[in-house]
């Protein structure tokens, strides 16, 4: 029974690892969908507007999901320092999408703004494209499998004090997932790797008897 406990202890990073990654990788592609949905909306209903002074149909559509793509595509959608046509004004840190879409029909629009919210959307699903791609291969490595997995578990106590009330879940997360934590668990992550297949390996007739009993019940 001990010895059962020593491999399910081994093998549960890999298994936390794993879903934690496919997690990842479902969220960041159902993210990216969407905004390559409100991109092929906005760049017909765009193209329309600018032909014909006219919105469609859409515009009700793109701005009840503004805030949502606004947020999602981050510093790609925001302008450092926004100048307005003939530098009437200028505005820091300007959100390039919530702030052009309604522009479209109080007659504000500027033709080279309606060109900044498809740029600052292409650049977002470029980039998002290579991530996904990265987390796909990623995820068919079972030592990244174990590296994740190993990680989470080492921040369980950075968890548990934002489940507490005494960090926020953001905060945690990016505590978890620093560069710093990242070596730490990393290091922590192969000596418990090395000593877990030492173990296996010590016992392997204790090994092959367990994996036996476990696919026969």
């Amino acid at each position: 029974m001990t010895y059962a406990i020593i491999i399910l202890c081994f093998l549960a990073p890999f298994v936390i690892g794993f879903f934690s990654l496919r997690k990842d990788f479902l969220e960041v592609s159902s993210e990216h969908d969407m905004v390559e949905e409100f991109r092929n909306r906005y760049v017909s209903f765009a193209n329309h507007f600018l032909q014909t002074g006219q919105p469609t149909s859409d515009y009700t559509w793109l701005v009840m999901n503004s805030d949502r793509v606004q947020q999602a595509i981050g510093i790609f959608g925001i302008i450092a320092t926004f100048s307005a046509p003939f530098r009437m004004y200028t505005i820091n840190n300007y959100q390039i999408i919530i702030n052009t879409i309604p522009k479209f029909k109080d007659g504000s629009l500027h033709e080279n703004e309606a060109e900044f919210v498809d740029t600052a959307l292409m650049r977002y699903l470029g980039n998002t494209a290579h991530s996904i791609d990265t987390m796909a291969a990623e995820a068919r490595n079972p030592f990244i499998w174990f590296r994740q997995g190993f990680q989470l578990l080492v921040g369980l106590p950075i968890y548990f004090l934002s489940w507490f009330g005494l960090l926020s879940a953001g905060r945690a997360r990016r505590i978890v997932f620093s560069a710093f934590f990242k070596v730490l668990a990393g290091i922590g992550g192969i000596v418990a790797f090395l000593s877990g297949v030492v173990t296996l390996i010590q016992g392997k007739d204790q090994t092959i008897t367990f994996i036996k009993q476990f696919f026969h019940h």
